[in-house]
């Protein structure tokens, strides 16, 4: 079974790269897109009540519907943060590994009061109703905006008013520490300011409690909010839901994110605004560890690529291969919107009993913020496979030779293997000798200078030579898309800047909706005791560790408290490698 499904996502999915869009064409297609994983997402986010300045951390668990675990079918997710009246306040791309990713957003002073939806879905999951997202309520107290319909002087209804919580309240909320799979034990439940802690997480049931997981450890609010989802509660609406809406034949579908990121696009004429068929055009990602990718337009214009690897750029560059290409325009397609006439909103109303509370609140979070420097979340370095265009026979460090003004006598004076020849038209182009026992060809090479594109060969004769710091090349043969190369040469600049001094008519710069950035959490510690430490201390985010993995009996999980007392809720989220949700919260108090 698991077989068959294979061969039906590798079918459609080079249905989609063969012809552009997947469209239903008849019962075959049909019966093939139903047999496909059907995919629902939670999401472990750390509150549900953020005054402006302060941070949502959120984990995405994306899951298949038929085996009730992880799913590796879709590798990209999306989060938004939308309120009633439209406004989008972030939308974010997140990479999923084996069906988990993660992120975060810093709450702007922009951004007003009001109560929004967090949303988590997949591209595969557009294909049916937004009732099927992920949804929880967020309420959002911006205390550098007052508004009368948010801080009234005087309540009249106190229905959906974020007002003081009882104390004894809070106790009962979070009284859940335990589950039939695991516990959290070895922590006092009274802990000091600035107290190094830790915590241990044991499995219950042994190997059944191995998993993935998240784990916040945060200051409960002295306020009524909204209820924070939990695994297990979202688990078992999921299962009660039934499978995505009926589709029928000549209905179109969104693609699965299947092989990575998913950028598509139109080339349309410049005049007509039609679209253009069978154009090829190439994707270029430049830098030290530049992207390459072609693609061709089928009969709507239409064109797709799959990026599989991380990057830092913001834009990509464009380049159609095309008789008439300065005729022609390439729109990538834009992202998907979500339906609010679906959702339903509260209306944010705030006691004046809450004034102090968040007045102290949000000096606290100025004081955090004035240190954020010294308290920073780390980019995790990238780490990608080296692709096969960035994979060389030889590479040449031109220092290390006797540098030559021109570019053609840099490769007669250095290069093996390389040389310049003329073309039927009299044009220079570059030629690879393909190895040893390989028939010799006239194809032309894939030229690239910073992850740049060259089509004309004769355009780069004159650049000037001592800009390039290196030259590499590949001498075997490679297929991408509808092009054969014979070979690879790429040459990269001192300042991988090549871009910035090229212009072409037919080349275009498009703005990339780039995925987030993997992140290492910043994580206080405190464990030396007679350390004194000058830096302020107001976290209220004692801990968020969304990659938690058990793999054994137990885990430690070691944080600090801060000079803010109160009580702390510690919540943990997650899923077994056998798809059983865990969700168990436990309070400690700071002194």
């Amino acid at each position: 079974m698991k077989k068959n499904i294979l061969l039906t996502v590798l079918f459609l999915c080079c249905a989609v790269v063969a012809f552009g869009q997947l469209k239903i064409e008849n019962q075959n297609t049909l019966r093939g897109y139903e047999s496909l994983p059907k995919e629902s997402v939670y999401v472990h986010y750390n509150t549900s009540l953020l005054l402006a300045g302060e941070h949502l951390y959120y984990k995405m668990y994306c899951l298949n519907k038929a085996t009730k675990n992880l799913s590796v079918f879709s590798k990209m997710g999306y989060v938004e943060l939308v309120g009633k009246d439209g406004t989008t306040i972030f939308k974010h791309k997140v990479r999923l590994q084996e069906g988990k990713g993660y992120g975060d957003f810093l709450v702007p002073t922009s951004t007003a009061s009001g109560n929004y939806k967090l949303l988590g879905y997949t591209q595969w999951m557009q294909n049916d109703s937004q009732d099927y997202f992920f949804q929880a309520d967020i309420s959002i107290i911006n205390p550098y905006q007052v508004t009368e319909d948010v801080f009234p002087e005087t309540v009249v209804d106190s229905l959906n008013v974020i007002s003081p919580t009882l104390k004894a309240a809070a106790n009962i909320v979070s009284s859940a520490t335990t589950n039939q799979l695991i516990s959290i034990s070895g922590i006092d439940k009274k802990l000091q300011k600035r107290e190094h802690a830790s915590l241990v997480i044991k499995s219950a049931e042994g190997t059944l409690s191995e998993g993935s997981y998240s784990i916040s450890i945060r200051k409960k609010d002295a306020m009524d909010k909204p209820n924070v989802s939990t695994f297990e509660n979202s688990f078992s609406s999921f299962l009660k839901k039934g499978m995505y809406k009926n589709l029928k034949v000549a209905d179109d579908i969104y693609i699965p994110e299947l092989r990575g990121e998913l950028v598509s696009g139109k080339v349309v004429d410049k005049n007509t605004n039609l679209p253009v068929a069978n154009v090829v055009i190439t994707l270029s990602l430049t830098g030290k560890d530049f992207i390459f990718d072609t693609s061709k337009t089928d009969e709507n214009g239409a064109f797709y690529f799959n990026l599989n690897e991380e990057y830092y750029n913001e834009n990509a560059l464009v380049l159609l291969l095309a008789k008439d290409k300065e005729n022609y325009n390439v729109i990538l397609d834009e992202q998907y919107k979500i339906n609010m006439t679906d959702l339903s909103f509260d209306k944010l109303v705030v006691d004046s009993d809450m004034k102090d509370f968040i007045l102290k609140r949000s000096i606290n979070n100025q004081i955090e913020n004035a240190y954020a420097d010294v308290k920073r979340n780390d980019i995790t370095p990238i780490d990608n496979l080296v692709p096969f265009y960035r994979t060389y026979d030889e590479v040449y460090l031109l220092d290390d030779y006797t540098r030559f003004s021109s570019l053609e006598e840099t490769f007669v004076e250095i290069i093996d293997h390389v040389w310049v020849r003329k073309s039927a038209n009299e044009d220079p182009v570059f030629q690879i000798r393909p190895p040893l026992d390989y028939p010799e060809s006239s194809l032309p090479p894939l030229v690239l200078i910073d992850g740049v594109f060259i089509k004309s060969h004769k355009a780069i004769m004159g650049f000037n030579s001592k800009k390039i710091k290196t030259i590499s090349f590949s001498r075997n043969r490679y297929i991408m898309g509808p092009h054969t190369f014979q070979g690879i040469l790429s040459m990269e600049t001192f300042n991988r800047n090549y871009r910035e001094s090229l212009y072409q008519a037919d080349l275009q710069t498009v703005d990339l909706f780039k995925p987030l950035s993997q992140k290492e959490y910043f994580l206080q510690a405190y464990a030396d005791e007679t350390a004194t430490n000058q830096i302020p201390d107001f976290r209220h985010q004692l801990l968020w560790q969304p990659n938690l993995e058990i793999n054994g009996d137990e885990s430690i999980i070691s944080f600090s408290t801060s000079d803010v007392a109160g009580d702390y809720e510690i919540s943990l989220e997650g899923i077994t490698n056998a798809g059983l949700p865990v969700s168990i919260k436990q309070l400690i108090s700071v002194e």
